[in-house]
């Protein structure tokens, strides 16, 4: 990474320290318009998908919005434009149809599965790894019975690097 980092500092402090608790999540049949808004209004760049017990089955993160083969949109713009109804009633057929198919796709079309999770107690070493070996920005935190408790960033782990 680049990042001077004392090996004191990964290795004691634990994921539970820095991670945020509780952290906004989706269901594998929630709308990705839904699931867009809410990273939009929320400035987040992943959110974790569940299931009905709470269980990490993927995450959504804001490159699962590029919209590849024939349609080649972006989700987030193409939500910006049907925030003005009018602009849907002015397209063409042909792109009014893909847009109303992008509005009806849900989380578990797009999300990432299966998802690296960490657990609460592993180390911030445990989670810099991640970054680098897997080019991962946000991980979904769980407990012993692999329930989601929080989210790490490399945000949150910036953030905390610049307080210290």
């Amino acid at each position: 990474l680049g990042i001077n980092v004392s090996n004191n500092f990964k290795k004691h402090m634990q994921i539970s320290d820095v991670m945020t608790r509780n952290p906004v999540s989706a269901m594998p049949d929630s709308l990705v318009t839904k699931i867009a808004l809410l990273m939009n209004e929320n400035r987040l760049h992943a959110i974790p998908v569940v299931n009905g017990r709470n269980k990490v089955v993927g995450i959504i993160t804001e490159s699962d919005f590029f919209i590849k083969g024939s349609m080649n949109m972006y989700l987030p713009s193409v939500i910006e434009i049907l925030k003005d109804n009018s602009m849907l009633d002015k397209m063409p057929e042909n792109k009014k149809g893909k847009i109303e198919k992008i509005m009806e796709t849900r989380a578990g079309e797009i999300m990432s599965s299966p998802c690296i999770a960490l657990n609460y107690e592993a180390s911030i070493d445990d989670f810099f790894e991640l970054v680098k070996d897997k080019k991962l920005h946000s991980v979904p935190v769980v407990d012993s019975s692999h329930s989601l408790v929080g989210i790490i960033t490399l945000a949150d782990v910036m953030n905390l690097i610049k307080i210290n």
